[in-house]
């Protein structure tokens, strides 16, 4: 979809990312803390190690899927536009 400025007819035009970056904290902290829950049942001995692992791996996970399902509520939902050349936000 090519997308243009209502004000100055620009099509160097960048979307939201309040979406993006609200979606990957909330996946990364809650990736986070099922990495952590799933990491302590590996007993006394890997406790360390698959908590790390865990919570490690989980937070990371967690943040690439938060981060996707923000890219599709900034594309599809909230359609917030900003013109890179005279700074005009505007919505589709």
């Amino acid at each position: 979809m090519n997308t243009t400025c209502p004000n100055c007819n620009s099509s160097n035009i960048s979307c939201s990312t309040t979406a993006r970056k609200t979606g990957a904290s909330i996946g990364a902290l809650g990736g986070a803390i099922y990495g952590y829950r799933l990491g302590s049942f590996f007993g006394p001995i890997g406790m360390f190690t698959g908590t790390f692992a865990g919570l490690i791996g989980g937070a990371i996970t967690g943040c690439q899927a938060g981060h996707a399902v923000g890219k599709g509520i900034d594309e599809h939902i909230l359609s917030d536009y900003q013109c890179n050349n005279c700074e005009q936000r505007f919505s589709i």
